[in-house]
């Protein structure tokens, strides 16, 4: 007997039971994991309920009660919703400086228990500040993070809370194109929110946006959304509202018939809940409607039962006059033209003395129909006469006829030739324009030649000296025989100077080529000063101090600024390696800071030769100047400092001289104590001058 089939049907039985405890085991995960989810958000919303039926009014001497929560219970949870009803009071009472504290705090105890809901509303509460501040970037910011911890926490009500204010919040500001995609994602959770209220508020929104911009298809598609699936939700006030939005919308459209079955839907509530002005403003709409779609019947059944309301005394009401405006509008449409002459002069004295205006347009509209209905008597008059001297235009429209074929062919020909010329001229003006283009690229072609030139030239001049050095140390140690042991670290302290000096110059090289390609990338942070600076003096005090001279840092410790580490690196190393070439033996070199309203300036001091006024005034100014100096004095190109300037001025700093000949040099440079704007606005200038420099980052 075979067993392989009975071994397969044991094989296939164990894989099924194994499936079948997978799926199990990643249901009942799911089950639990939303379980506890929501055990976690019924104890925040008991405690929050609790708090917030105990505050009642929102005043500000609620804060004590709250401060005392905070101070005396032991449950974080309950700490933490203390300190973000705190936190809305005192937005509420615009007191930003004390709010900040409460909220920071908040955050770190609900980030510590990993209550994502408690997160979201102290998200969704800086929101909140954000609008009442009108900052719409830190709104989008502080909203979308509230959104995503609400959706992690399954509390979708919150979800759509979070966007629905971004969309009030943008529609308010005529930023229609965000209010409505915040509108659409606020939509795309209702699937899964049983909060109909909530959904209704949104769509309601949604809807009066897309009548505010015009599209009132659009507007209309949310409004019957609503009376499909939320009408129930709607009280009946609101429902007469909702019904009046409808018809408005129809009525933009110039659907009369559905305007006028909407306004009667309307009217039937405000008749049931007795609305007195309601029934009067809504039969008027009626009136006007149906004046507007020619159906005279239905005008003179509104006409009658207005007529009941109004008399001579309600004629100083805004609601008498936009009656009387429609009962002119009624005899115009009725060719009853008698009355009307005497009903406008009776309009224009009320309505002066309703609106303290003068005509407005719906009396010029007015005046306007009633001189059209006396046009066309008048015209119907004309015409017997034109009947008459038919004959005699039968000449005169030949003779026009001729005249205005000639001057149509005038005109042709005129035509003709004013587009031969404007052609002549645009291929002028186009060959003139590309003799400009070639002009320009011969002169950026010379320039980039002499930018070719010049680089050559400073990386000639700055690595030959160094080089060079390295080249006679090596054949030096080679010819000599033996070496002292005070010769061979001479000969080693002076290879590693060379050596530094090279490397530090091909590093300025880089640095600045890659800064002209727009490569690198500026990457700001909080940062102690002081540790920054002492770190790269050490540095080049090992590397490249063979002098015996001494540095004093007055730093304070507790200086910290939002810098790029690597820039501010390179902007301090080259200009203490610069006063360490000018400085003399056992000389003194001073780093220090000094703290200003807005800025923090730091000053490198030597006791070296300095710089005379005039070389003070050029040595920043021109960023392809290389200041090559003449003889055996030469010590440096410039480039150094060319790239500090250009790094101060990524972090939106300056950089100065303060200095005079033989009493040492001051080199000073400004970082200002907040980046938060700036951040967003430097990248662009950097793909700008890639352009200008492609020729010398092709050669670097």
């Amino acid at each position: 007997m075979n067993s392989k089939p009975f071994q397969y049907t044991i094989y296939y039985t164990q894989c099924y039971i194994g499936k079948v405890w997978l799926l199990f085991f990643l249901v009942f995960s799911t089950s639990f994991s939303k379980g506890y989810s929501t055990i976690k958000n019924n104890k925040y919303d008991s405690i929050r309920n609790a708090i917030k039926k105990r505050i009642g009014d929102k005043k500000l001497t609620n804060t004590i009660y709250l401060d005392s929560i905070y101070f005396n219970c032991t449950d974080s949870l309950t700490k933490a919703i203390a300190l973000v009803e705190k936190y809305n009071l005192l937005i509420n009472y615009n007191l930003p400086e004390k709010s900040d504290s409460c909220i920071k705090i908040a955050i770190e105890i609900f980030d510590a228990i990993n209550n994502d809901k408690g997160l979201g509303f102290c998200y969704y509460t800086k929101g909140l500040k954000s609008i009442y501040q009108n900052q719409a970037t830190n709104a989008v910011e502080q909203f979308t993070r509230s959104a995503k911890l609400f959706e992690k926490c399954h509390f979708y009500d919150g979800v759509i809370f979070s966007y629905f204010k971004l969309a009030t919040f943008f529609s308010k500001n005529k930023n229609e194109t965000i209010a409505i995609r915040n509108y659409i994602k606020a939509r795309s959770f209702f699937s899964v929110s049983s909060n109909e209220n909530l959904k209704t508020s949104v769509l309601l929104n949604y809807a009066a946006l897309y009548t505010d911009l015009g599209e009132f298809n659009k507007a209309l598609e949310q409004y019957h959304i609503i009376e499909k699936l939320h009408l129930k939700t709607i009280s009946l006030p609101k429902q007469s509202r909702f019904y009046n939005n409808i018809a408005i919308n129809y009525m933009n459209s110039k659907d009369w018939d559905k305007s006028y079955y909407y306004y009667s839907k309307s009217l039937e509530i405000k008749e049931t809940l007795k609305d007195s002005i309601g029934i009067i403003n809504t039969t008027q709409n009626l009136f006007h409607l149906s004046l507007l779609n020619s159906d005279i019947k239905n005008a003179t059944n509104h006409y009658g039962k207005l007529s009941q309301h109004f008399n001579k005394d309600l004629y100083e009401s805004e609601i008498a006059v936009d009656f009387l405006y429609n009962k002119i509008l009624y005899k115009i449409k009725t060719h009853n033209y008698d009355s009307i002459p005497s009903l406008l002069n009776i309009y224009k004295n009320k309505h002066t003395k309703v609106t303290n205006l003068a005509f407005s347009d719906k009396l010029i509209e007015m005046q306007k129909s009633f001189e059209m209905q006396e046009k066309d008597r008048e015209i119907e008059l004309l015409q017997k006469e034109d009947a008459l001297q038919k004959a005699q235009l039968n000449n005169q429209k030949l003779l026009t006829l001729s005249l205005s074929v000639l001057a149509l062919l005038l005109i042709g020909i005129g035509v003709l030739v004013n587009r031969q010329r404007r052609r002549l001229k645009k291929s002028q003006h186009i060959l003139k324009q590309r003799k400009q283009e070639i002009i320009v690229i011969n002169e950026e072609l010379q320039r980039s030649n002499l930018s070719k030139d010049r680089i050559l030239a400073v990386i000639g001049h700055d690595l030959r000296g160094p080089v060079g050095g390295l080249k006679e140390l090596i054949e030096l140690y080679m010819d000599l025989g033996e070496f002292e042991p005070e010769d061979f670290h001479n000969l080693l302290n002076a290879a590693r100077e060379s050596s530094t000096s090279t490397y530090h110059l091909l590093e300025n090289l880089l640095s600045w080529a890659n800064s002209q390609r727009g490569q690198i990338e500026f990457k700001p942070k909080t940062a102690y000063i002081k540790e920054l600076v002492c770190h790269t003096v050490q540095l080049l005090d090992k590397a490249v101090n063979t002098r015996g001279i001494q540095f004093k840092c007055n730093v304070p410790d507790k200086l910290q600024l939002t810098v790029d580490e690597n820039m501010l690196n390179t902007i301090v190393r080259n200009l203490v390696s610069n006063a360490i070439k000018f400085s003399p033996e056992k000389s003194t070199i001073s780093i220090s800071a000094t703290e200003q309203a807005e800025e923090v300036i730091l000053r490198i001091a030597d006791e070296g030769i300095g710089f005379s006024a005039k070389e003070s005034e050029s040595l920043f100014t021109h960023k392809e100047a290389y200041f090559l100096e003449k003889g055996n004095s030469a010590k440096g190109t410039g480039l150094g400092l060319i790239l500090c300037k250009e790094f101060v001025e990524r972090h939106g700093g300056r950089i100065w001289t303060e200095s005079d000949m033989k009493k040492g040099a001051k080199v000073c440079f400004s970082i200002p104590k907040d980046l938060k704007e700036l951040t967003y606005t430097e990248e662009a200038p950097a793909k700008k001058s890639r352009k200008k420099w492609r020729a010398w980052s092709n050669l670097l």
